[in-house]
Formats: structure tokens, sequence, C-alpha cells
């Protein structure tokens, strides 16, 4: 697979993302600000993809276009996207909610673990366990002292400082990813953490994304799990 090529226009509004491939499908316009983006994954067949190379062009183009937002589109889009997470029942029922702590250009956590603290909820946070199956435990996280940093950057809690919470006390459950479709699927980051842990979760899940990362359709495996829930800061769409 190519790597992801940008383009510009003549005018500098407009930012074309592509992947090289056989057939060009755009999979979203995005507007942010005055400037235009167009992203593109191209796939090798419509009905024989090879999933692992398609999920990388997405994996890609997702990453793009998060990056792409500015600090204050960023900041904006967060913000629309909790008041409409609040308007929720899953939210205002949830006693425990499992989310992650975001990195700098994924849509940001922190205001969603404030806003649960101040309403008296108890947040969770994962540890991956990359040598033991791909294993991931939630811990009860009350204080971003017990973060330390691991690989690519996560940071995750120190299990020293703190104790795990059980899967079935966990009401609502945050599910990163990088791009989604309207079926509920989702493309993480590739170690199958999540697919793994809620095979047998029986809270309500939810994702979190800006607008620009839902297309129609997203490759998918028959063991991918999808999403009961995905909210971005256009609302809640199923």
């Amino acid at each position: 697979m190519s790597p992801l090529q940008k383009t510009y226009s003549a005018s500098g509004n407009e930012v074309t993302y592509s992947v090289l491939g056989v057939i060009s499908n755009p999979c979203c316009t995005v507007q942010q600000g005055f400037r235009y983006i167009k992203v593109y994954i191209e796939i090798e067949s419509e009905k024989d993809v090879d999933q692992m190379k398609d999920k990388k062009a997405f994996r890609k183009a997702g990453r793009e276009i998060l990056t792409n937002l500015t600090a204050v589109e960023r900041e904006e889009i967060v913000a629309q996207i909790l008041h409409h997470v609040q308007q929720t029942e899953w939210w205002k029922k949830a006693k425990t909610i499992g989310i992650t702590i975001s990195r700098e250009f994924e849509i940001d956590t922190r205001p969603f673990i404030k806003q649960a603290w101040k309403e008296g909820k108890q947040v969770a946070i994962p540890k991956c366990f990359p040598e033991d199956d791909h294993k991931m435990v939630f811990y009860q996280f009350d204080d971003y002292s017990i973060l330390e940093t691991v690989y690519s950057g996560l940071l995750e809690p120190d299990i020293l400082q703190t104790e795990p919470v059980l899967k079935e006390s966990i009401n609502l459950m945050f599910v990163p990813g990088l791009m989604f479709d309207r079926n509920g699927y989702r493309i993480g980051y590739g170690g199958g953490y999540y697919d793994r842990y809620l095979g047998d979760f029986s809270g309500t899940t939810i994702s979190l994304a800006y607008s620009g990362q839902v297309v129609d359709h997203v490759p998918r495996n028959d063991y991918d799990i999808p999403v009961q829930h995905l909210v971005t800061e256009k609302g809640k769409l199923f």
C-alpha cells in the first residue's frame, strides 16, 4: 500500500488525502473552518478485500483527519460531544464508566472524566497486557498522579497504586477508534484489545467521534464487535 499522500488546491483551501490503489472511493469530505478535506480510501476489490491492508489505510486516514484539526476546533468539538453525551440515558444512569486517557491527537476524554467525577460516577481506565494474550483490565481512576507512560506514548494506570474494577460493574464503556461506520463498526489501533474485552461485556458501549471520522462502511472481520452508540459533535447518530 502506498503511503498516504497530500495534494493541495491552488488556493490552499483544499487538502486531499489519498491512498493509491485500484478503486478510488471518497469516504468523506470534511469541512474544517475554511478548509475542505477530501479523504479517499482505495481498495483492491469490492468483493475480495485484503482486510488487513484496507484497515491500515482507514487507520492512516483517521489519524490524518484528527491531527489536521486545530486546537480550537478540537476543543469546540469535544465540548459539543460532551453536551450530547450528557443528555443520554446511558450517561445519566451509569454509575461506573470505562474510558481511556486520550492522546494529544484523539478526541479528548479528560472533560468526560472530569464531568463523571463531578457527578459522583466511578471512573475506570484500562491497562493492556500485550504479553498475556492481549488481555485488558480496567482499574479505578481517581487521580492523574497514578498514571504511567507505556508503549506508543499511552497513559495507563500504575496497578500498584489502584485497584481493579470488575467488568460486570462497568455500566458505560467508551470504546476508542479512528474511523467508524453507521452500523457501529470501527477501525481501532489494531491490537484487538477491545474486541476481546467486549466479547462478554454486558454494559452499554459508546464511541465518541468527530463527524469526519464517520463513513458509510469500514472493513470488518467476523470477530469485530460493533458499538451500540456513536456520538459526534452533531449529536447522537444511533
